[in-house]
């Protein structure tokens, strides 16, 4: 039935058939389906029945299920009955109950097959709690918990022999969800037999996960250790992968939506060459300013205004009905403002002047995913040449900077160049850059491993794009997760290796 619908390769056929029986992206054969079903998008995840309900039901169906989970946004499933009927009674016409309680919670696992291996985006049902092996010098580090990021949320306790990284939580900021975060590090304690000594979190102060542990340590007398954001992107990544806690150095290329740095600024565009116990940042993108704070993560508008001031850019009719002048007035001041070096916000931005998410999104990441779906509407990706962005060599680190970028694509759009083609622009030139600040960076560094990580590459043409340009470089392996999220959720074993090789060596 799945191929009716869209394209499945024999390693899609084998996820899809795998017991994990996760929920599988695929690629749009036609438009058979109704267009409601996941609007804009050029892919629908499929899951094959893995319950004895799900059979039932199915041996009277010939066309798919459209299914969704039983909870209002952004809290966790609803697992009892009399709760169903409370909460859901305006959204479900009729309801199928249970005489069987659910006792553990847990969502479908989402994956992808890009760039040659399996990807997972959101790890749960069939690959939770499934453990990961110690690498060489992870022994003996027993009763370290780490709790993850406040988006996308796992958490990972170390024992004896094994990682155990938990379910997708989710998004900590309901009370709902922080109550099941809570909830099931209790669980996994009594599940595993093993009693939290060392606690690991995220540097910034303000992610429920920080404060759980910052206040869990403080009653319990633990020893609390903060792990830099896209440290620990890498670190998980270099776990995964079994590297020994003594392993050389590599360069990390982490790119996400934020994450709060060593010097209290948001990074998001990251060069770091680093091992298990700490980092050197060699190479960053520029840093512009994020007007409105989180609203910048929500409407686009605002990141692309952001770097039309600082590049002076015309403006013409680009925000004719945003109201800019409060902005002006702050930009023209000397009020301190939050700046970010996100690739994930100048996707955002790109996006807004191509047309997409003119107002504001309306689910994460969706300006992003709009613009991956209209490059892949290039015709001929091979006729264009990519964008430039200029590397500047500031205090000892390269800064890139994005105006000879916008520069061009402003210039495409007046010259009306089709929207597809400067959206695949955007993203081979992205892969080029990242290749470009390797090379550059290895004349003057001591490495032969990068490790890529971050929400960002869940797009799977800028990956596939990056790969491919990998594959000509002599001399250097590239090291992608695929066991753990590209994204936050798998930060919570990044913060577990740095704690545990930090413990070992410093014993602190």
């Amino acid at each position: 039935m799945v191929k009716q619908y869209c394209l499945v390769s024999n390693q899609e056929e084998y996820l899809l058939t795998d017991r994990a029986s996760p929920i599988v992206l695929l690629t749009k054969a036609n438009d058979l389906l109704s267009a409601q079903i996941a609007p804009k998008q050029k892919s629908l995840g499929f899951m094959l029945p893995y319950s004895p309900l799900h059979y039932l039901l199915l041996q009277e169906l010939d066309e798919p299920l459209v299914l969704t989970s039983g909870n209002q946004s952004h809290n966790p499933q609803i697992i009892d009955n009399q709760h169903a009927l409370n909460e859901l009674g305006n959204i479900a016409d009729y309801f199928l109950l249970h005489n069987r309680d659910i006792v553990n919670r847990v969502d479908d696992s989402v994956v992808r097959h890009v760039a040659g291996d399996l990807r997972i985006i959101r790890r749960a049902r069939g690959y939770a709690p499934t453990s990961l092996s110690l690498p060489e010098g992870f022994e003996e580090c027993t009763g370290l918990l780490a709790v993850g990021a406040e988006l996308k949320n796992t958490f990972c306790l170390l024992t004896e022999s094994q990682a155990i990284i938990s379910q997708h939580i989710g998004d900590l900021k309901t009370l709902e969800s922080y109550q099941d975060f809570q909830d099931n590090i209790d669980l996994y304690q009594q599940l595993y037999e093993t009693e939290v000594k060392h606690l690991a979190c995220d540097l910034h102060p303000d992610y429920l996960s920080s404060k759980y542990a910052n206040n869990y340590a403080q009653s319990n007398t633990i020893k609390l250790t903060e792990v830099q954001h896209h440290h620990a992107h890498i670190a998980a990544c270099l776990f995964e992968q079994g590297r020994a806690i003594d392993s050389d150095k590599v360069l990390g290329v982490v790119w996400d939506g934020m994450g709060l740095g060593a010097d209290n600024s948001l990074w998001g565009g990251e060069f770091l060459l680093a091992d298990y116990l700490g980092f050197n940042r060699v190479a960053q993108f520029e840093q512009t300013a994020l007007l409105g704070g989180d609203k910048a993560t929500s409407e686009p508008w605002r990141m692309a205004y952001a770097y039309f001031k600082k590049h002076r850019l015309p403006m013409d009719e680009w925000f004719v009905d945003k109201p800019v002048k409060a902005f002006d007035a702050l930009l023209d001041s000397n009020m301190p403002l939050n700046y970010t070096s996100s690739v994930g916000r100048l996707f955002d931005a790109v996006a807004y002047v191509l047309g997409i998410c003119n107002q504001q999104i309306s689910y994460e990441a969706q300006a992003a995913i709009e613009l991956e779906n209209l490059a892949n509407d290039c015709l001929q990706p091979d006729q264009h040449r990519a964008y430039d962005f200029e590397l500047e060599l500031i205090s000892g680190h390269y800064i890139i900077h994005t105006d000879k970028l916008w520069a061009a694509i402003l210039e495409d759009l007046n010259s009306n160049l089709d929207r597809a083609d400067i959206a695949y622009k955007f993203h081979h030139s992205l892969g080029k850059l990242l290749v470009k600040s390797v090379l550059k960076l290895r004349q003057e560094h001591s490495f032969d491993i990068v490790v890529l990580s971050g929400g960002v590459f869940n797009n799977k043409l800028l990956l596939e794009l990056t790969q491919g340009l990998f594959d000509k470089i002599n001399n250097m392996t590239l090291l992608i997760p695929s066991q753990i999220p590209l994204g936050d959720g798998g930060i919570s074993l990044g913060q577990a290796a740095v704690c545990a090789a930090k413990e070992k060596k410093y014993g602190k």
